[in-house]
């Protein structure tokens, strides 16, 4: 088989399907806000009838309405977290080779230093309709799937091949639109010479307030991660 040769850029709209997907599917960032919203309803109850606290029920079910907020705005803070990413960082790419036996990663900036991944390091593969993110332990290897990032192959090659190596890996899927919310982000423009080279990047934490930070680990592979 012929490696197919696909060009992803790391722009606001793949790093926004990107995180909202694992905060949503792989951190589970939703389910932790509703455990807590139901304890918290259960402390509320517990105030009322049992401790006879009225206080201590205002302050429980104060607390369930911030939670409750926090499940409602998480891609909102997403998206003012990757525009604040955005306003002085330019828009790279990455070119990806893929194989039956390998994947090599090609950075915008260092044609000539591939990164090589061996499939036998993906630990996890997500895929929604836009874009597969392989997982090398905790690095996401980013392909879009669009047909207009195909340099070589096709898409439909890439979807047999993906689902023949999912087979014998962890496979979460979603067919259907995560973001609820439109992108309207304009990237700005920078000089020439003022571009440096954006990594894949991983937002998203629990709390969902930490602010964006490059994913290293795009750099290598994760050896100890894929074991």
């Amino acid at each position: 088989m012929e490696s197919i040769k696909i060009v992803t850029k790391l722009d606001f709209k793949t790093l926004k399907y990107c995180n909202l997907f694992i905060m949503k599917y792989r951190r589970k960032t939703y389910l932790f806000y509703i455990i807590l919203s139901v304890l918290s309803l259960g402390v509320v109850f517990a105030d009322i009838f049992y401790f006879k606290s009225k206080y201590l029920a205002i302050l429980s079910g104060l607390y369930i309405i911030y939670l409750i907020y926090q499940i409602f705005s998480v891609e909102a803070k997403l998206d003012q977290n990757l525009a604040r990413f955005f306003s002085n960082r330019p828009v790279t790419t990455q070119t990806l080779e893929i194989n039956e036996d390998n994947i090599m990663l090609y950075r915008a900036n260092d044609l000539d230093n591939p990164i090589e991944f061996d499939w036998s390091f993906i630990t996890e593969i997500l895929e929604i309709p836009q874009y597969y993110m392989l997982m090398a332990g905790k690095t996401p290897i980013i392909v879009d799937r669009s047909d207009e990032a195909v340099l070589t192959g096709s898409q439909e090659a890439l979807t047999a091949l993906v689902n023949s190596k999912a087979e014998t890996k962890p496979h979460k899927k979603v067919d259907f639109d995560i973001a609820k919310r439109p992108i309207t982000f304009v990237h700005p423009e920078f000089p020439f010479e003022d571009v440096q080279e954006v990594e894949s990047t991983v937002m998203g934490e629990a709390d969902n307030d930490a602010a964006v930070e490059a994913e290293k680990e795009q750099s290598e592979p994760n050896n100890e991660d894929a074991e």
